[in-house]
């Protein structure tokens, strides 16, 4: 579960336990016990358990994207909306949906062809700004585009003939090598020689493209 940007079941625990909140470590996020339903055993939170915020974020650092990417869900007015940032925030459009006529997600209203309205702009310059309150994402783009090159790095020089190891057919991605292996390689040494950078996926959802 999540509760403004970061998981808490470990409060929620600490709280059940009645351990004072000075003994606690370091946790991310807020406690879901004040929406949950009473339990009947006298559970009294603590005055200073900060409250919520009125909206969920999420992240995914996958190996199928080039770039992170973030979402912040929250209510304008009567209306969810749904904004999400990829990597640094620069480097690809960001995207809203309006959740209550488009529940499917098909059409961003900050699609440039479709110019955008400045109250959707608006609205996607507040989500934004609530979204940083819990999620620095610029730095944590540029960080784990960092962790990406330097576990890679430490891969392959801990691995005897990296080039050709890359195409044992039990690593997933085997087979993408196959189809312009001189390419990819050199795409990857170029990819290793230069300090770690947030990078754009492709715009084109077909690869190669027609």
């Amino acid at each position: 579960m999540t509760a403004g940007g970061a998981s808490a079941p470990n409060s929620q625990v600490l709280e059940y336990a009645g351990v004072e909140r000075a003994r606690w470590p370091t946790l991310d996020g807020y406690s879901l016990l004040p929406h949950m339903e009473p339990t009947g055993d006298g559970l009294v939170l603590p005055a200073d358990t900060p409250a919520r915020p009125s909206f969920v974020t999420s992240q995914f650092h996958g190996c199928n994207l080039a770039a992170s990417w973030f979402l912040i869900v929250q209510k304008v007015g009567v209306t969810p909306y749904k904004y999400i940032v990829w990597g640094t925030g620069n480097e690809v459009a960001d995207q809203l949906f309006d959740l209550a006529d488009d529940p499917g997600e098909f059409n961003s209203l900050l699609d440039t062809r479709a110019l955008p309205t400045d109250a959707s702009r608006r609205i996607a310059d507040q989500l934004r700004k609530a979204l940083l309150t819990t999620i620095d994402f610029p730095s944590v783009a540029r960080n784990v585009a960092a962790y990406n090159r330097d576990s890679f790095l430490a891969w392959a020089n801990s691995t005897a003939d990296w080039e050709d190891a890359i195409h044992a057919p039990e690593l997933r991605w085997s087979k993408s090598w196959d189809y312009d292996p001189a390419g990819s390689l050199g795409a990857v040494r170029k990819w290793m020689a230069q300090p770690a950078e947030v990078l754009p996926c492709r715009a084109t959802l077909e690869w190669p493209s027609p």
